[in-house]
């Protein structure tokens, strides 16, 4: 009987484990210039939307209406410290990167349009359509299913053993 309780558990687990799609938007920026160099399509898992990022630039994903799925912020061009300690002094300062590349991971969504960035100001400096084409293979349910089977012939197995035993 407990064999019977150990898989119907591993099955529930096993079923409900699995990655969503998630978009990795490839930008760069130049001298207040904003890029999207590359869209990819993904599984994965995208950032917790309950931790906000504050940042003076901010990128939406809307759809076909230009209503908003998906909002993120982040702050550019990025900052390197640079303290060294030389002869007992600490030299070094603040360089601010006037290029850089980064990434950014959002959800996916069918019903997404667009991609839209605002600069500090509020002004629209990038609008770009969103790619719909996966680089991998397309995430179906035909996992779950085959979970499903071999825990049922593992249930089957583990009740004819017990049958046989008796």
């Amino acid at each position: 009987m407990k064999q019977i309780i150990y898989l119907i558990t591993f099955l529930v687990l096993v079923g409900s484990v699995f990655a969503d799609n998630v978009v990795i938007f490839n930008f760069n920026y130049d001298n207040g210039k904003l890029i999207l160099k590359d869209q990819l399509i993904k599984e994965g898992y995208s950032p917790d939307k309950k931790i906000e990022v504050t940042g003076d630039y901010s990128c939406s994903i809307v759809d076909i209406q230009d209503q908003n799925i998906y909002s993120f912020n982040f702050d550019l061009p990025p900052k390197l410290f640079t303290d060294v300690l030389q002869s007992n002094t600490t030299v070094g300062g603040v360089i601010t990167l006037s290029k850089t590349d980064f990434s950014v991971i959002s959800p996916y969504s069918e019903n997404a349009k667009q991609i839209v960035c605002y600069n500090p100001r509020g002004y629209e400096i990038l609008r770009e359509n969103v790619q719909k084409i996966s680089l991998g293979p397309e995430q179906t349910n035909n996992w779950v299913w085959i979970y499903v089977i071999v825990a049922l012939i593992g249930l089957i197995i583990i009740i004819y053993l017990n049958k046989r035993k008796k």
